[in-house]
């Protein structure tokens, strides 16, 4: 396996949709990730948070990475979430993205049981590790998992387990972000959470961005990226004030509603989005949509308003 970072860039975390009745909707999703490659993004996030996939069964999470991987067909990497409570269901989760065809895998450290001793912890990353021949990347979501990882907790995991290539930050201040950069070594692949670090973090060293809040409208993440990566600020700066109120916006709906915010946001872009997420939620009311509406225009993104042609 290459040194180099494995991927960079925009990695969308794929939203998984449902029908009514909790199965996955094959039809939207495919509908999704053609709208994603479409739009040029650098790589898919599948199964995490966003993707619904500790809120999913196990041949669910696996129909899915199959999906995926059907239709990308090589084009872009994908990284595969295989998180669960218990080593054994994260290592078949593995071991069938692997055969799949994932670039890399990702895991929160065990969730529910908070209590995890750090030789538990260790454990089931190196467990996970020895089972599959691709390498893996930490998710660091204290708020979910109730595990705090650290720098000093990621460090001694890269070093007992080198096949950790990378780390996938939640929603953090660009601070606490910025450490991770300071001290991870050169071949891990550090992706924040927050659209809101890019512009600070992507000049500095971070490989890329993983934002739900801004997956409605990936061709906005892209340009940020791309202007970033080309050394045009001015329009860095225009790209990161559109994304930054967008996510605030989502993140403000999100709390007060739920993650049916984002269904709505798709729902701007067109999709028929029947269930999301994979629990009973709150639908938005008509002053929500309206202020769902209104930031895309007071920030000049009228144009994610109107159906993408085709879907």
């Amino acid at each position: 396996m290459s040194e180099g970072k494995l991927m960079r860039g925009v990695v969308i975390p794929l939203p998984t949709v449902f029908l009514s009745d909790g199965e996955v909707d094959i039809v939207t999703m495919k509908q999704l990730i053609k709208f994603y490659l479409d739009a040029n993004v650098d790589g898919f996030f599948v199964c995490g948070s966003f993707g619904m996939g500790p809120a999913m069964r196990t041949d669910q999470r696996k129909q899915v990475v199959e999906l995926v991987a059907e239709q990308v067909d090589g084009r872009i990497p994908f990284v595969t979430h295989c998180g669960t409570v218990d080593t054994f269901t994260s290592i078949e989760l593995a071991k069938h993205a692997e055969q799949a065809g994932s670039t890399a895998v990702c895991l929160v450290p065990p969730f529910y049981y908070n209590d995890h001793t750090d030789y538990e912890i260790l454990e089931h990353y190196r467990q996970v590790a020895d089972a599959i021949h691709i390498p893996m990347f930490i998710y660091d979501h204290e708020k979910y998992t109730g595990i705090h990882m650290r720098v000093e907790r990621v460090l001694w995991l890269k070093k007992e387990i080198p096949t950790i290539r990378g780390i996938k930050l939640n929603v953090m201040d660009t601070g606490r972000a910025l450490g991770y950069l300071r001290h991870l070594p050169q071949d891990m692949a550090i992706f924040t959470g927050g659209i809101a670090n890019l512009l600070v973090g992507k000049p500095v060293g971070f490989d890329g961005v993983i934002n739900p809040a801004t997956a409605h409208v990936p061709e906005l993440s892209v340009n940020l990226w791309n202007a970033l990566e080309n050394g045009d600020y001015e329009s860095a700066v225009r790209y990161h004030h559109q994304a930054n109120a967008i996510s605030e916006t989502l993140r403000q709906l999100w709390g007060k509603k739920g993650r049916s915010a984002h269904k709505e946001a798709l729902q701007l872009r067109g999709f028929d989005i029947k269930l999301f997420p994979r629990y009973p939620s709150q639908d938005l009311d008509s002053g929500d949509l309206e202020t769902l509406r209104s930031v895309h225009k007071e920030v000049g993104l009228d144009w994610a308003l109107k159906k993408k042609e085709g879907v």
